[in-house]
């Protein structure tokens, strides 16, 4: 499990150069942020179709090793050639970067839960997300220390290619567990099957991971843009405050486990969300008074929500590993993944639309009415019985 933890690094890398170097780049490459923003779209589409046959394969064939594998290479080949190419190739190998970033955390969920235990998922999931946002913090810091950002592509892409070597020696023999039965079925492995028979307490975990992705997705790519043009921020203070914010994160999500011994999982879960709620209500109805006052007032907000972020990221992981079978850990995971991309893509284009139409106040309202789905959602969740949850007064750990 730790090599694992160790080589989803290599995610936070891919996130890092997806979010911080390649629309500027493409644009200057394209002569347009138009194309390059669509580049991007259309890389989030493909990962949107292939995410759940990825989680396909990884249950009936056993191959979820080898898909990280190959997408780890396929990113590191396409971190090389941006930094050699120009233009439309370029471009082509910008679409890779971003459906690689998109849908290489399938697989990795897939493992985490078929060689954890469920006392052990908090912990592993937490300490998977931690180190992808972990290293997301410490990416923004070398990206930021280089005037000319291509040449980190290529750094990049040595780390990337070597985060290979730990997956290679991760062991899974399928014919050895004591699971063997679960993946001799076949029509239990059909996919049509399993989406017919997903229980509901899934169903509404995959609508509040819909929800809460459709915020995050929608105020990630715009925070840097409206801290610096309404908090009077520059561009540098506000890449500085983000990167810390993706810091609480990264230590939140590598917490969760730990605290997750003390507060029951679904109870945490349903503080994380309450809170992040509250935030948003709050910044909401002082919103005019936050933009006038002080700018560690909106500071305030934007790191206690990272907080709180933390915890989110890493139980999302682990719940759904905990409400599905070993034999369905890659179908879950993948059917979450179309979930959380569809929301984003959705939450970017349409947060875009309402930005330049009627501006950030109106783009906050629908972030508030997205949360607050998301917490009645939650609510019907953690009230469900017969909810599978770890227990871990009954465990040794």
């Amino acid at each position: 499990m730790n090599k694992l933890i160790f080589s989803s690094s290599a995610i936070g890398v891919l996130y890092s150069v997806m979010n911080m170097l390649l629309i500027p780049n493409l644009s200057v490459e394209l002569n347009s942020a138009y194309k390059a923003s669509s580049v991007m779209s259309a890389a989030m589409i493909a990962s949107l179709i292939i995410t759940p046959v990825i989680g396909y394969i990884c249950d009936k064939y056993h191959q979820s090793k080898r898909i990280i594998e190959l997408m780890f290479c396929i990113g590191a080949i396409s971190l090389t050639c941006i930094y050699f190419f120009s233009g439309e190739i370029a471009a082509f190998f910008g679409f890779l970067i971003v459906f690689v970033s998109f849908s290489i955390l399938t697989p990795f969920s897939a493992i985490a839960g078929i060689v954890s235990k469920d006392t052990e998922k908090d912990r592993n999931f937490g300490m998977i997300m931690g180190m992808v946002n972990f290293t997301v913090f410490i990416a923004s810091f070398f990206i930021g220390s280089f005037n000319e950002n291509k040449v980190m592509y290529l750094f990049f892409s040595l780390y990337v290619l070597f985060m290979v070597i730990p997956i290679l020696k991760i062991k899974l023999n399928f014919k050895k567990s004591n699971d063997k039965h679960l993946y001799e079925d076949k029509e239990k492995r059909n996919f049509y099957h399993y989406v017919k028979n997903i229980e509901k307490p899934l169903i509404i975990f995959f609508l509040i991971q819909f929800s809460m992705w459709f915020v995050i997705g929608g105020i990630m790519p715009f925070l840097t843009s409206f801290l610096s043009t309404n908090l009077s921020m520059s561009i540098g203070e506000a890449a500085f405050w983000l990167g810390l914010s993706t810091l609480i994160s990264s230590i939140s999500s590598f917490s969760s486990g730990k605290i997750c011994k003390y507060i029951r999982q679904k109870k945490l879960f349903m503080i994380s969300i309450s809170v992040l709620t509250f935030l948003i209500i709050i910044f909401n109805c002082c919103y005019e008074l936050i933009l006038n006052s002080n700018i560690f007032i909106g500071i305030f907000f934007l790191l206690a929500s990272s907080i709180f972020l933390g915890f989110f990221y890493s139980l999302g992981g682990s719940i759904i590993s905990v409400l599905s079978n070993k034999k369905d850990q890659g179908k879950a995971f993948g059917i979450n993944s179309f979930f959380m991309i569809l929301g984003q893509a959705i939450s970017v284009a349409l947060s875009g639309f309402v930005i330049e139409k009627q501006g950030y106040s109106n783009y906050w309202i629908l972030m508030l009415v997205l949360t607050c789905i998301a917490f009645v959602l939650s609510i019907f969740f953690v009230t469900l019985k017969n909810t599978k949850e770890v227990n871990y007064a009954k465990s040794n750990v």
